[in-house]
């Protein structure tokens, strides 16, 4: 079964997300111990496709 996540982050959090970043991927490289199988991941990105975003509500 897939399931998909969507996180919505607080206002102002894009520094602390970008400074987390790649332990955050690295953390995530091998999920087999947890019983899990990444298949796609990501931030949301600007128009421009490269830009990380922070959306707020």
């Amino acid at each position: 079964m897939l399931f998909a996540i969507h996180a919505i982050d607080r206002a102002g959090a894009l520094p602390t997300r970008l400074a987390n970043y790649d332990a955050h991927k690295a953390f995530l490289s091998d999920t087999s111990r947890f019983g899990v199988k990444i298949v796609m991941s990501g931030p949301l990105v600007a128009v421009d496709g490269a830009t990380m975003i922070a959306v707020c509500s």
